[in-house]
């Protein structure tokens, strides 16, 4: 009995210390910190943008093409109302273009998909490495030093994953365990959680069910 006390209390002090190392790397290296994050995130967003171009190119309509009209226009308040389960499917839109649109759809398609998935690889690889030794860097939930020049948000990087891999649920692991550690605030975190469950449903209506999550992490 005994050991068993001794053995919990070593496991707080040594979570504890880790906790106190990310916050306190984190306060320390804040700047590069937040410049990494941005590279991270134009990386992320410039490769997206190349992608949404093809699509609003050829007039395919999907999650990010309806989300980006409604920005843009400057309905953003309609996509928590916006029904998108009436979107058609890609496929049908698709085959509705002339054999000639098709084909050089096919291509564009093809490349977009191929540079997104290589700068996917690396930006997880880098946010992995960053969670790991900062904590998860919340836009809410960190103490920013400058919340106007520093503070830089990861949530919606993190939604372009797909978590099929060794490497992606190593990621989702680490952040199920952030949110159980204080620093992901909950609408962070139940908007990436939607997106890993597939999306189903409004992402606004999104409920985390942290003992499931941990179950299926292995916590």
């Amino acid at each position: 009995m005994y050991q068993m006390k001794k053995c919990i209390f070593l496991v707080f002090i040594v979570l504890s210390l880790n906790s106190c190392s990310k916050n306190y790397y984190f306060n320390r290296d804040q700047v590069k910190l937040s410049n990494e994050l941005k590279e991270i995130l134009n990386a992320d967003q410039s490769v997206r943008n190349y992608n949404t171009m093809v699509k609003l190119k050829y007039r395919i309509r999907d999650l990010i093409t309806v989300c980006d009209s409604l920005y843009s226009s400057g309905n953003a308040d309609l996509i928590r109302t916006y029904d998108f389960s009436k979107i058609p499917s890609e496929g049908s839109q698709i085959a509705k273009l002339s054999e000639t649109a098709k084909k050089n759809y096919d291509e564009d398609n093809i490349n977009g998909i191929k540079l997104m998935r290589y700068i996917d690889n690396i930006n997880r690889a880098k946010l992995y490495k960053i969670i790991k030794k900062y904590g998860c860097p919340s836009f809410y939930n960190r103490k920013w030093k400058d919340t106007t020049n520093l503070r830089v948000g990861i949530t919606v990087v993190l939604t372009h994953f797909n978590f099929e891999t060794p490497q992606e649920k190593k990621l989702l692991k680490l952040m199920v365990k952030e949110y159980l550690a204080g620093r992901v605030e909950e609408g962070e975190m139940a908007n990436f959680l939607w997106s890993v469950d597939d999306r189903k449903g409004k992402p606004y209506d999104y409920k985390i069910n942290i003992e499931d999550w941990k179950k299926r992490v292995g916590l």
